[in-house]
């Protein structure tokens, strides 16, 4: 898994040095991304439509490595249900981990969650994650409201 955190470091390292775009290409990427590792797990039957956001984060997880210490919070903003990741030791963070030294943030994880969980119909397509980078990086994402 190593080699694939180091992919995605490299990357999104790269892309962070692009200026102040670079959080808005990493979402998009991200995206794509997850998409295609959604496509992956319905092809292994580990993800499929009916299941809640919390356990497809739960599947996304554990399949990536992305942080065992995650934690999760399902709240309602604005009248529609969002889900908000709370990030401790991040595998892929390209400044934590990667040591790059970006200006702004660069984060693929809000991205690829969103690209996984609209693959089963979780996720609308037209709303991105929102990161706050800090200590503990907190990733809220938009769910459908009419989602499990």
């Amino acid at each position: 898994m190593r080699y694939l955190h180091r992919v995605f470091i490299g990357m999104t390292g790269a892309i962070g040095k692009m200026g102040p775009q670079s959080q808005l290409v990493t979402n998009r990427i991200g995206f794509q991304i997850g998409r295609e590792i959604g496509m992956e797990l319905v092809d292994r039957k580990l993800l499929s439509k009916g299941m809640t956001v919390t356990e497809v984060w739960a599947i996304l997880n554990e399949a990536l490595e992305i942080d065992s210490d995650a934690q999760l919070e399902e709240r309602e903003e604005s009248g529609r249900p969002v889900m908000t990741i709370r990030i401790h030791s991040c595998n892929i963070c390209p400044k934590k981990v990667g040591k790059y030294a970006i200006p702004g943030t660069a984060c693929p994880v809000g991205g690829i969650l969103k690209g996984v969980a609209a693959t089963i119909g979780l996720m609308d397509f037209a709303t991105y994650p929102d990161l706050v980078p800090g200590e503990v990086c907190s990733i809220s994402v938009p769910v459908k409201a009419d989602a499990p």
